[in-house]
Parts: structure tokens; C-alpha cells; sequence
């Protein structure tokens, strides 16, 4: 899933984005050292909700994209929130069941 999305940071024209990655999972495997490569800032926290919605907000985001909706609890809850101006999310893969 992860080669889905890559292409929407590492293609966007750094003349008009800084982009902020923030990843909540604790394997770190090549997929995500390609997000962490692609990306201007890279966060890893694999901690409570509360934690990382803080984070997020703290770094005064434009917008917020948040990516596999429904593939933990986590990323439901952070989808819930106000964690920047402009917010969007993309769902998980059709037919996960977790």
C-alpha cells in the first residue's frame, strides 16, 4: 500500500510544499525509509493518539493528509481530529477487516 501513496509526497513540486511526514506504526521496514527519503520532515511515534495528534498539531500543518483510514484504531481517531487548517484522508484497502 505504502507504493501507492509514496508518489503523492515525493512528486509534489518542492517550490510550493514543504512536506511533513508522520508515521505512527513501530516496524520500520524500506517502505517506510522510502517515506522518511521523500519527505522535507519525518516524525516516528508509534505512541498514544494524544501524543501524536499534539505533535501534528504542533507543527502548524497547511493541510493534513491522512493515509489507510481504517487500518488501526489509531488512524480513525487521528482522521476525528482538527490537526490542521485544510484536512483529507484516504481510506484503507477495500476489504481489510484488520
Amino acid at each position: 500500500m505504502g507504493g501507492y501513496f509514496l508518489h503523492w509526497i515525493t512528486d509534489l513540486p518542492r517550490d510550493r510544499f514543504h512536506v511533513s511526514a508522520f508515521y505512527t506504526g513501530h516496524l520500520i521496514d524500506e517502505g517506510t525509509l522510502k517515506f522518511q527519503r521523500g519527505s522535507d520532515s519525518f516524525y516516528a511515534s508509534d505512541g498514544r493518539v494524544d501524543d501524536v495528534a499534539r505533535t501534528v498539531r504542533d507543527s502548524n500543518l497547511d493541510i493534513a493528509v491522512i493515509l489507510d483510514v481504517g487500518m488501526s484504531a489509531k488512524s480513525v481517531l487521528l482522521a476525528n481530529l482538527r490537526l490542521a487548517r485544510s484536512q483529507v484522508r484516504s481510506v484503507g484497502p477495500p476489504g481489510y477487516d484488520g
